[in-house]
């Protein structure tokens, strides 16, 4: 069953640019619309939606005789129609609202009707004010038309799904395969997208998001992340990681008290210069094509930090790297073999260091784990390199949330991905929520300001009976919408 939305609004320009820009976000997000306009209405015009600002759309008009139902039907036929926008709606007669009523039951179209009265729908709808969307904690948000038999659903999935990424694939490649186990489970089409790069040699978590969570993506960008890295000692690589070509070699090794030691030197606010081979950007082209390309690439060192770095428990001395770790690569099979982890049971021999170390790191936006590992071995007095890579958390989400690309590929067979996506704000867990009354939620859905002042400042993501409604940032002047959410 559809939504079939009435706004009370007055009837001025705010009204119609929101009918407007409703029209714009559908369109946006590829789907197509029909507009009507009431015949009744001579003050813009039949078969026109106009507004005090300019904004004008060509819309059908109906009349007391139209049968709303039937038109839409024979529309459908003609061409793609995904959501009905009714302007006027204070012109509707009791059936033409039963109309719109069983185009979202039976059909399963959203209806959006915009303007005042109506005085017979809570007789015609005694349960109107529980058709706003049911609360969305612990379950991912869908809108849209549900399916009347079980099966795969016509509801557009909103919320996050949290790949435990392999090695040897990129992000967008990630992005492309949940696109693909979308479409096995019969799922609409809906917006992708992945909150956070995670390099081709890296594995771990990579946050997917869907539909409206896709607008919080940017924020996953930002998140503090973690992770496990292992440092090969005595080579260099143009890369940092396994893919580049050697460019400088030490016979020197640390020990792992002289690596504990150093660590130290590299928490807190640190500045660290970036691969060369990486995606920032040098006079308008990305640093890895000049790195390709032989050029000598100059970039310059950057404020991070690095909240925490130590070593990690049961690596080191004669311990290989935990268990589960991906590694994907045949180069790491033969360091090892060169370079074994395991020694006698009385150790290694004396005077010698330590051929890899495994470390965990928690670090912010824009940290390279390739030139942090670099730093700490020069600042060893030797070289190094990253053989692995595994990040195990980007903001909220960490390895116990994430699933395989195999157990992504089952969940699509069996039509079962709405029970690994998280809700929208899974992704918002360090955001207070505020709730919110039914007439400040439309408000705030049309983007307007709320004059509710809080006593703390700050963000705040804005529920109404437990469904996010919008990010919104509280000030002195009131509440402004960050990011607003058409659940």
């Amino acid at each position: 069953m559809a939504k079939l939305y009435f706004y009370y609004a007055a009837m001025n320009a705010g009204k119609s640019t929101t009918l407007l820009q409703a029209d714009f976000n559908y369109r946006e997000r590829g789907m197509a619309t029909m507009l009507w306009t009431a015949a009744h209405d001579e003050r813009s015009g039949i078969g026109r939606i106009d507004s005090r600002i300019g904004l004008a759309a060509e819309a059908r008009s109906y009349g007391p005789s139209t049968d709303l139902l039937i038109e839409v039907i024979h529309e459908v036929k003609e061409r793609d129609v995904d959501c009905v926008l009714v302007d006027e709606a204070q012109f509707l007669s009791r059936d033409q609202v039963l109309q719109l009523a069983r185009l979202a039951d039976e059909v399963g179209m959203p209806v959006l009707c915009y303007g005042l009265r109506t005085d017979f729908l809570g007789e015609l709808f005694p349960s109107l004010r529980r058709a706003v969307p049911a609360p969305l904690h612990g379950a991912a948000a869908r809108t849209g038309s549900a399916a009347a038999e079980p099966g795969p659903s016509a509801l557009v999935l909103h919320g996050w799904l949290v790949l435990d990424k392999p090695v040897a694939l990129g992000s967008t490649q990630a992005v492309s395969a949940v696109k693909r186990a979308l479409r096995e489970a019969g799922e609409p089409k809906t917006k992708v997208g992945h909150g956070g790069t995670l390099d081709p040699l890296a594995s771990g978590v990579l946050p997917i998001a869907l539909g409206e969570a896709t607008k919080l993506a940017g924020r996953m960008l930002d998140a503090t992340k973690e992770y496990e890295f292992t440092i090969a000692f005595g080579t260099q690589t143009d890369t940092l990681d396994l893919e580049g070509e050697v460019v400088a070699t030490s016979d020197a090794r640390p020990t792992l008290a002289e690596v504990e030691a150093v660590l130290p030197r590299f928490t807190g606010l640190i500045e660290q210069v970036p691969p060369n081979y990486s995606a920032l950007k040098v006079d308008g082209r990305r640093a890895y094509d000049l790195a390709r390309a032989g050029q000598d690439v100059e970039l310059k060192a950057r404020a991070v930090t690095v909240h925490s770095l130590q070593i990690l428990p049961g690596t080191g001395r004669g311990t290989a790297t935990r268990s589960g770790v991906v590694e994907g690569d045949r180069r790491i099979r033969e360091v090892r073999a060169t370079n074994p982890l395991h020694h006698a049971a009385h150790g290694p021999p004396p005077g010698s260091g330590e051929d890899i170390i495994t470390l965990t790191a928690t670090v912010s936006k824009g940290t390279y784990i390739r030139s942090l590992a670099r730093d700490i071995a020069l600042a060893l007095g030797t070289v190094g390199h990253v053989t692995m890579l595994r990040r195990t958390r980007a903001g909220p989400f960490a390895l116990d949330r994430a699933i395989s690309l195999d157990k992504l590929t089952d969940l699509a067979k069996a039509r079962a991905l709405d029970g690994a996506v998280l809700p929208l704000d899974a992704g918002l867990d360090d955001i207070p929520a505020l709730p919110v009354t039914p007439e400040e939620a439309m408000l705030l859905g049309h983007g307007q300001r709320l004059s509710r002042t809080l006593a703390t400042p700050g963000l705040f993501l804005a529920t109404d009976a437990g469904r996010p409604v919008a990010l919104v940032e509280a000030g002195t002047d009131g509440l402004r919408v960050v990011r607003g959410f058409n659940l």
